[in-house]
């Protein structure tokens, strides 16, 4: 996601490194494969942010939670689905915004698609889901952040609509 949008990433330790603002951030990537497991996955990448005494995001892979999910009513329906889907992560924002280190949280899924044409034939669509939660209070530091997310959601949507097509 980070490289599709344009942003230098590159492999080293908490997960993955990236640059923001000319200054190297920390990216602990979490693949959480129950709800039982996420408070324990997210507390285990807040640690290596820490441990690395990196400033960064904990990514969190929310694909568990979005079995049967659709896109169908439009993409403001299919957000209040994922954010229903991903409650729990939600709850345990206000447990780690002020760690330190921790500069937000990141949930992001796909979920196959399937569709059925007027025609009978079907197409087949990938949906991706992805939600910024950033742990900052000073407003011009959250409009920045939201210039960069913004940037580089653009990208990556300029990317996918080259190689996919509209």
């Amino acid at each position: 996601m980070f490289a599709i949008g344009g942003v230098k990433i590159f492999g080293d330790e908490p997960d993955l490194r990236f640059m923001m603002f000319e200054r190297e951030r920390g990216l602990a990537v979490k693949r959480v494969r129950s709800m039982k497991k996420l408070r324990a996955n997210v507390s285990d990448g807040a640690r290596q942010l820490a441990k690395n005494g990196l400033d960064g995001l904990i990514a969190v892979n929310v694909e568990p939670f979005l079995d049967g999910i659709t896109t169908e009513g439009g993409g403001e329906a299919a957000g209040r689905r994922f954010n229903e889907r991903v409650a729990l992560l939600h709850s345990l924002y206000a447990r780690y915004q002020h760690r330190p280190r921790v500069l937000g949280i990141i949930g992001a899924g796909t979920v196959p698609e399937w569709e059925k044409l007027d025609d009978g034939r079907y197409r087949f669509g990938i949906a991706w889901f992805m939600q910024f939660r950033w742990f900052t209070g000073d407003p011009l530091e959250q409009e920045r952040t939201e210039v960069f997310v913004n940037a580089m959601r653009t990208r990556v949507e300029q990317q996918l609509t080259e190689f996919f097509g509209p």
